[in-house]
């Protein structure tokens, strides 16, 4: 797992857990601070751009989501 970027962590991380995540949660996993976690958000945010999936933040929680330009596309689906 050393290996392996704390952008890429973090998303693996959410991937599993499937549910927000408070940013204090995610620093005590990682063992890094607050301000890691955050810079490491904006890199994966970053990686995410234009891809299915995107990340959904609040002030203090994130968590893995579809992007929103594909809800057209599930509402169809859903139908």
């Amino acid at each position: 797992m050393d290996n392996l970027s704390l952008d890429a962590k973090i998303e693996a991380f959410l991937f599993y857990k499937g549910e927000p995540v408070s940013f204090t949660v995610l620093a005590k996993v990682f063992g890094a601070e607050n301000e890691e976690i955050v810079e490491a958000l904006k890199v994966l945010e970053e990686k995410l751009s234009g891809r299915g999936l995107s990340l959904v933040t609040n002030e203090s929680e994130v968590m893995l989501g579809t992007n929103v330009s594909l809800s057209s596309f599930f509402e169809e689906m859903r139908k």
